[in-house]
């Protein structure tokens, strides 16, 4: 899944990077995910980057298949996550997100 979007305003890209690393490790603990990547951070080119929305970052996180995907989807929003405040605070540092999924 590519999750791009921007930042909020008066968070900083290291505390983003901070909120990113907690979810991600509660998810790996959890077994919610296979891996994720590294905060991104868009390069404006004039022939790579056609798409015209204005986000300012990405990262991606990886599952197993689409039922691996379902079940960490359902997952993330219930009240039993163990780190349900590590998703919430990520989302809250995050502007216009745009996900999509893909299958390789």
């Amino acid at each position: 899944m590519m999750s791009c979007f921007s930042l909020v305003e008066d968070i900083s890209v290291h505390e983003l990077d901070a909120r990113l690393t907690r979810f991600v490790a509660a998810c790996e603990a959890e077994g919610l995910i296979t891996g994720a990547s590294s905060l991104g951070t868009r390069q404006r080119h004039p022939v790579m980057d056609t798409d015209d929305r204005s986000f300012s970052h990405c990262f991606q996180l990886s599952f197993r298949d689409r039922a691996h995907c379902d079940a960490a989807v359902r997952r993330f929003f219930t009240d039993d996550f163990a780190e349900k405040d590590a998703h919430e605070s990520l989302f809250a540092a995050i502007s216009d997100p745009e996900f999509s999924c893909w299958e390789d």
